[in-house]
This record gives C-alpha cells, structure tokens and sequence, in this order.
C-alpha cells in the first residue's frame, strides 16, 4: 500500500526488531520516518591475507625488487610477481609498486573493498532533522497491527502460540515535507549500517561465547563514511531513486533498567528499530523530539517508579540479610557479650556494613570515622574506671611546655613507642572540659590524659593495648588524618587494604572496651 506523501494517517508501521524486548521496562514507540526505495552499493571488504599484508609493508618501506621480497617471505619470485600484481590491479600500489592512498588504507586495516555491487533497498530520512537513519533495509516489513489506538497501535510482537502484545505510542510528525538525500548520504547510511551490522554480529557472538570484546567497534566495521566514500565516489551517479518517498513509522522499543546491570547511567536507553542493540541516534531523536507532548515522560516515570519500588525493597531485604550475618560474625569474633556492650556492638556493625559498601572514597572514609568513634568512647570509659589524679592533670594543665615531654615519660613507661605533637598541642580549656566531663570531649586530650593516668595505675587496659599496639598513639594520628581526604598521613583512603587496616584497630579498641564497665558516653570531637 503506497501512500500520498504528505498522508501519515494511513502510514504504514515498520517492525524490523526480530527479538524485541520483554519485562515491564519496555516502551513501544512509533517513530515518523520518510521511506525512500532506492538503488544503494553493497559494500563488502575482503581481508587481506598475510602475503598481501607483508608484500605492501615491504613495498611501503622502499623493497619492491621481486627477488628481494621473495627472499624476505621465502615464496618464489614469480609467486611474489603475482602478488605484487594483484595489488596494483585492486588499487593498492601504482605502476612503480609504490602505495596508494587505497594501498595504506588496506595495509592501516587489513582489508580492502571489493567491486562494488549494487542492491535495491530502502533508506530512511528522519522528517525532524532531515538525516538519514544509519541503517538499510531490503523490504518495507509491516508489524502485525491488532488495533489502532488514539495515541498509536496495539502490536503483536510474539509467535504463534507465544502471544506478546504490547500498546505503541505514536509520535506526532512535522508538518514539513520530505526532502530527499544527495547521493553520498545514501553511501554512507549503507556504509554505516554495514559497519552496525558487522559489529552487532561479532558482540552477539561474544555474548553467546561468553568472551570479553575483542576489538574496538571501529576496527571491527572497518572504514566508514569519507574512507568508504572515497571507495565509491566515481559511482555515486549510479545511485537512483525509484520512488517517491512513503511516510512510515518505525517500531522502536525503549527499556527502562529494572536493576544496577544497566550500562547506561540514563533512565532509560533507547534500541534500534532494526534491531542492532542500543542506538545513540534513536536516543538523541527522543530526547530532542519526542517528549513534546509529556505523554511519554509520564510513560517514563512511571515505570521508572514501579521498578524503585522493587528496587527499594530489594535492597531494604537485602541490608537486613547483610546485618544480620554481619551481627552473628561479631557475636563469634568478640563473644556474645559484645551484643550487651551498645558502643560497641553498634560502632562494630556501623564499620563493618561501611566496609561492605564497596570502595568509593565516602566508604572508606566512614570506616577510618568509625574507628576513631571506637578509640573515644574507648578513653572515656578509661578515664571513668581510671581516673588521671588532680595533682597530674594540673601540673600537665598548667605547665604548656613541660607536656611533650611528660607525654613521651608516661608513654615509654607503658610501652608505647612514641606519641605526635597532636596530645601535647591540645588547649586548656579542651582539658578542663574533658577531664570535668562537662560537655563535649576531645580525643587528643582523651588520649593525653589516659597516657598520664596509665603510669599511675597498674591494671590500666592502655597496659596490656601497649603490648600489642605499641605505636597506637602513631595509629590514632593517622586516623584522624585518614577521616579527612583533604589531609590523610601516608594513607590513602581509596586504598581498599586502608579498610582492612582501620578494622583491625577498631578490633583492638573492641575487645578493650568489653573489659570495662558501660557508663553513659557522649560523643566526642577532636
């Protein structure tokens, strides 16, 4: 059935997808198109062989004796003849056996075009931007149309006895004409889409396989447009149009991703009408053209919102599995009584689902915070159990420049290597304040003042800690870099083992801690 051109009411819909979508993700589009059937080349290459391939190297790099390349390949002269023969037969060396344009070109890509056939086909201009779709196809093939809609058709997508319907929304088009394509534009749509089509195999292939990509898609298709014009331009007046051009609406399918596998960072991803995977040009025609209307943005959303749901409670039921694992490996790590011990069970948990989170620098700067949350509530319960006496904490309150050096006594008393200049340089009034309990605390003087109270008791738990951490105080420092990304010491937190490190430090705060009694502790800042 042909048309009136300007009469899109009774344009016929175009199904070319074999193997269209399923889910509920999937939106049906009929996009407007302007049908030309004309007489387009077929452009098929030949790889080269690798006689072909060492011949034109040789013939590049200056050797074009017969008996110089025959000793180089070892085949015999007459064979190299014969080769050398057929290069400047197929254009690719001049009659001096020196490389053509067409020479490189086959040597850069390993193939080289073949005499062009000629086929009767259809390309499609879009009535919008007026450029051609990237794509040919040999017969104008009409979807199974159940029924029409006010706003599109109902299709029929299955097989027999595998029914699959879907509702295709109709994109209104403009009131402008068709204009037809010059004759290089039809070239490179059929260059392109022999390119799309050659890449689409080999990925389907790899898929199947389950292999890796091999190759970039450009060194899969081989040369397009202005290379594949060049092949062609003495032949562009054999291109004809047959036929006034046929309005035509192609069946396209959008997906909207159901889950994180997607590989698009867009709400949705737009497929091609011919079935050929992901189209950046159908993408780019949608979010230019068919959202004018808001019936397909509404469309959009509200799948987009049904799979959040899904999403949602997927995830709600998956983070609860996750602590609850996590929960039973603390339980066997520390002992059951840490689920008693609130502090530290909930600063644990907190560490371990931020380390199960992946490795994004927030991740990992949240466990290095955890576990210097672990350390302060750590100090304070050891200054409630062990108190540093008034006169100590005067005399290091009072007396600034003796502080370094009373630290580093107390520290090499207890066992620890060495302490930074973050303890001593700690103000009075943060002291007074942690040492009274008023307010908020500080875990520099936390630290400072359980040094000093350690050498005063014999039972002190930095005691025992010392023999395990000997350079804790070192440690400690580090964390409090490690918490800001702007300033970390010699660690970085993008560094997954980063992680693991500051785990096991928490670990180490962790059993302390259940050695002592659980008063009331408040947060507390450096």
């Amino acid at each position: 059935m042909v048309t009136s051109s300007l009469d899109w009411s009774r344009a016929r819909i175009l199904m070319y997808d074999r193997r269209p979508p399923a889910g509920d993700g999937r939106i049906c589009l009929l996009w407007p198109a302007w049908a030309y059937r004309v007489t387009a080349p077929v452009l098929e290459r030949r790889n080269l062989d690798l006689f072909e391939r060492v011949t034109l190297a040789l013939c590049q790099a200056g050797i074009r004796q017969l008996d110089r390349i025959g000793e180089i390949v070892e085949l015999d002269a007459r064979l190299c003849g014969h080769i050398l023969d057929r290069s400047v037969r197929s254009g690719h060396l001049d009659g001096r056996h020196e490389l053509t344009d067409r020479g490189r070109e086959a040597l850069r890509t390993g193939t080289s075009a073949q005499l062009t056939e000629w086929q009767v086909c259809h390309v499609f201009e879009d009535p919008f931007t007026g450029e051609l779709w990237p794509r040919t196809a040999d017969q104008l093939r009409e979807a199974y149309v159940l029924r029409f809609t006010p706003v599109g058709a109902e299709l029929e997508l299955g097989t027999a006895g595998r029914s699959d319907r879907t509702v295709a929304h109709r994109t209104a088009p403009p009131t402008r004409g068709p204009q037809r394509p010059g004759a290089a534009r039809v070239v490179e749509a059929a260059s392109a889409d022999r390119a799309a089509r050659r890449v689409f195999q080999v990925r389907q292939f790899e898929r199947d396989q389950g292999l890796a990509p091999a190759a970039a898609p450009g060194d899969i298709a081989g040369p397009q447009g202005a290379a594949a014009r060049a092949d062609l331009a003495p032949q562009l007046d054999r291109i004809a149009f047959l036929a006034d051009p046929e309005p035509v609406f192609l069946a396209g399918f959008l997906v909207v991703p159901s889950d994180g596998g997607a590989e698009t960072a867009e709400a949705w991803t737009a497929l091609d009408p011919f079935g050929l995977g992901p189209s950046d040009f159908f993408q780019s025609l949608i979010y230019r053209f068919g959202r004018d209307d808001g019936l397909l943005d509404t469309e959009i959303d509200r799948r987009a919102a049904a799979e959040l749901v899904v999403a949602r409670d997927q995830y709600r039921q998956a983070g609860a599995e996750l602590r609850d694992l996590l929960e039973r490996r603390l339980a066997h790590e520390f002992g059951p009584a840490v689920r008693g011990d609130r502090d530290a069970f909930d600063l644990m948990l907190e560490l371990e689902l931020a380390a199960q989170s992946g490795d994004r620098d927030e991740d990992l700067e949240r466990v290095a915070h955890t576990t210097l949350r672990m350390y302060e509530v750590l100090f304070r319960r050891m200054l409630v159990a062990y108190p540093v006496s008034p006169e100590t904490f005067e005399s290091f309150r009072r007396n600034r420049s003796l502080r370094r050096a009373m630290l580093e006594e107390a520290a090499q008393r207890i066992g620890f290597h060495q302490v930074t200049g973050l303890y001593s340089g700690v103000t009075e009034n943060e002291l007074t304040k942690t040492y009274q309990g008023q307010g908020h605390s500080y875990l520099k003087a936390l630290c400072a003042l359980s040094l000093l109270a350690a050498q005063e008791h014999a039972d002190h738990p930095l005691r025992a800690m010392a023999a395990e951490q000997p350079d804790l105080p070192v440690t400690l420092t580090t964390l409090n870099a490690l918490r800001n990304r702007a300033a970390h010491a010699g660690r970085d937190a993008a560094n997954p083992q980063d992680a693991q490190w500051c785990r096991a430090s928490a670990a180490a705060a962790t059993r302390a801690l259940l050695t002592l009694p659980e008063p009331r502790t408040e947060r507390t800042h450096l």
